[in-house]
Parts: structure tokens; sequence; C-alpha cells
């Protein structure tokens, strides 16, 4: 009976082992495969980061840019609008002072 028991064993011996070598190459291989997927995967992600970070500092120039001369317009503005203030307030005194020549000093 243990003769049979090992006539048997060695008779399904190479499909447990063929079996086992097929699923391990198969193991391999999907491995291999997928190591390199990620490589491309992290090279891809690297280019694209490198990309992103280059869009991301141009538009914060940009925004830089678009700060200063909006500053640079404003502080115009001012002191365009204080010229026309002095000027306006100028003429009101001279009004005033005419007024009060002509009325001789009355309310």
């Amino acid at each position: 009976m243990a003769q049979a028991v090992v006539q048997q064993l060695f008779r399904w011996m190479p499909l447990l082992f063929g079996q086992d070598y097929a699923s391990n190459e198969y193991a391999n291989v999907f491995d291999r495969a997928f190591k390199q997927y990620q490589q491309k995967y992290g090279e891809f992600q690297d280019a694209a980061n490198l990309g992103l970070r280059a869009e991301q500092n141009q538009y914060g120039e940009y925004l830089g840019e678009q700060a200063r001369t909006l500053s640079d317009y404003l502080t115009n503005y001012q002191i365009g609008r204080t010229g026309v203030q002095d000027f306006l307030n100028q003429q009101n005194k001279t009004a005033d002072r005419g007024l009060n020549a002509t009325l001789g000093g009355r309310p």
C-alpha cells in the first residue's frame, strides 16, 4: 500500500510543481509589470508636478504684477484727486472772499 501511495504521489508531482512554477512565474511577471508601471507613473507625476509648479509660479508673478499696477493706479488717482480738491478749495475760498467783499462782510 505504501508503494501505491508513493507511485500516485510521483504521478501527481509534475502537475503540482508545474502549477506552482506557473503561478510563481505569473506572479513574477505581474510584479515586474506593476513595478514598471509604477516607475512610469512616477515619472509622469514628476513631470506633471514640474509643469504645475511652473504654472503656479507664473500665475503668482502675474498676480503680483496686477497688484502692483492696481497700487500704482490708486496712488496716482489719489494724487490727482488731491490736486483737483486743492484747486477746488482754492476757487471756493476766492469765491467766498469775493462774496464777502460784495456783501460788505455781512453773512
